[in-house]
């Protein structure tokens, strides 16, 4: 929590998803688009392009050029 707002969450995997449980840090960023262009500029690769979250902001999955996982995250509403 942050004050009384969420800052942060789980999600349950189904078997269907695939893959093992992880977790992916999100970094608040105030330009989605730029860091994944950034990012591809540096070597890193994308695992979901930026995409609009509805009542959330924008987000992206990148993955650095050592091949961990990170998320870039744009609030429509971000903390104080």
């Amino acid at each position: 929590m942050n004050g009384d707002r969420p800052g942060g969450g789980l999600l349950t995997l189904d078997e269907a998803d695939g893959g093992p449980s992880n977790w992916l840090v999100y970094f608040m960023v105030d330009d989605c688009d730029a860091v994944h262009d950034r990012s591809n500029s540096l070597g890193g690769r994308v695992q979901m392009p930026p995409d609009d979250w509805p009542k959330v902001g924008r987000g992206a999955v990148l993955i650095d050029p050592q091949g961990a996982a990170f998320g870039a995250m744009h609030l429509l509403d971000p903390p104080d």
